[in-house]
């Protein structure tokens, strides 16, 4: 009876072996849906343009991507890699929350190619492609190429002058208005860092000259001071979009570009002037090559 017990399992399993080998192409479906906290309008071309996908899609180098078709709701794409071939088709449609995207995934591949994945460990399934769109989307590192968060106002209170300068002139005018500032919190007893409390905003740019504010975060509140210098205070409650960045400070516009994009999709409101906050230790803030710095935006 044993021996009949193993002998009807055996011929169950090769059944099922030869069913999946002999599955007529793209015999096996595999699908998955997910919701990824982004609207439509922001995920459409990130999905449905080829050119894209490199961004997102971990191992694209190894595939062979070809269009089958593709229409702002979706596409079908047929992949070949490494003699494995699959068809993935990739929908979008809103959710009740405009700021929500669902997103499904369906993944069409012959039952040889599908027992082949299996049998070398190959992790290309629905899931896994669906978890690498979430990340792209939602990890703003990835989708706006810096690391930008909603935080809470940290420099409630930052000694500032201004003074409108000449472009050509402006690292030198920016380490001269930080001096002013450190020698007048020296004398009036503040505590303050120059190496990573400097800050600076800059506006009424004309075509040779700019209006700049410096700053720096002090310990306590004073009077208004000799040439400008007084205490500005920040709402403590207050919001502050912050944006990082590193690298030659020619790049920053990089980062106020991203954070523009960032607050127009969040629905934002701009509540306050922008400005950078300068982390690297460095007598010219705006002349170097690989600088730290904060890109702070209060917002509603």
């Amino acid at each position: 009876m044993k021996k009949k017990s193993v002998i009807i399992i055996a011929s169950v399993l090769v059944i099922l072996v030869t069913g999946i080998l002999l599955s007529t192409q793209f015999g096996i479906k595999r699908e998955k849906e997910i919701i990824v906290s982004t609207p439509i309008y922001e995920v459409s071309p990130v999905i449905t343009d080829l050119k894209n996908w490199p961004d997102w899609f971990e191992g694209a180098a190894k595939y062979q991507f070809r269009l089958i078709n593709s229409n702002p709701a979706g596409i079908s794409v047929k992949a070949d890699r490494a003699n494995f071939q699959s068809i993935y088709q990739i929908s979008a449609y809103p959710d009740s929350i405009p700021s929500n995207t669902h997103l499904k995934w369906t993944t069409l591949i012959s039952g040889y190619d599908w027992l082949k994945e299996k049998l070398l460990f190959i992790n290309d399934n629905p899931e896994t492609r669906l978890m690498e769109l979430k990340k792209y989307f939602e990890s703003t590192k990835e989708f706006y190429g810096f690391d930008i968060n909603m935080e809470k106002v940290e420099d409630t209170l930052v000694l500032t002058t201004d003074r409108m300068v000449k472009k050509t002139e402006l690292a030198i005018a920016l380490g001269q208005l930080y001096k002013e500032l450190a020698d007048f919190a020296y004398k009036e007893h503040l505590s303050t860092n120059l190496d990573s409390g400097r800050m600076a905003t800059f506006y009424d740019e004309k075509q040779d000259s700019v209006h700049v504010a410096a700053g720096l975060s002090v310990s306590s509140r004073i009077g208004a001071g000799e040439d400008g210098i007084r205490v500005l205070e920040m709402p403590q409650k207050g919001k502050i979009l912050v944006g990082r960045f590193q690298g030659p400070y020619k790049d920053v516009p990089k980062l106020y570009t991203a954070m523009r994009k960032y607050i127009f999709d969040k629905k934002l409101i701009v509540a306050g002037a922008p400005y950078e906050k300068f982390l690297s230790k460095s007598s010219s803030p705006r002349d170097s090559l690989n600088m730290r710095i904060e890109l702070h935006i209060p917002v509603l």
